[in-house]
């Protein structure tokens, strides 16, 4: 009995994080992608993944205001533990 109450316990956690994981992207980043797709058209086109992102930041005084606001609602960026190293792409 008491391996199939675990069983299902197990069965329970793994499917919620199957659930989490086909939720998709933050809505924060998927509102960044459609309030700055001029931005990203125009000044990052060559970019993928963070790497998007990391041109936006960068050239932050050319954004229009719904893009830097959308920006804004970003989380924080998370530092590359392996500075030498290009960050992995999205």
């Amino acid at each position: 009995m008491k391996a199939h109450i675990r069983f299902l316990g197990m069965s329970l956690v793994l499917a919620s994080g199957i659930a989490a994981a086909q939720q998709g992207p933050n809505p924060a980043v998927a509102a960044a992608r459609q309030a700055c797709t001029a931005e990203i058209q125009s000044l990052c086109s060559d970019k993928q993944g963070r790497q998007v992102f990391a041109c936006l930041r960068a050239n932050n005084d050319k954004l229009g205001a719904d893009c830097k606001t959308a920006m804004s609602k970003l989380p924080a960026r998370r530092p590359n533990p392996n500075p030498d190293q290009a960050p992995p792409q999205q």
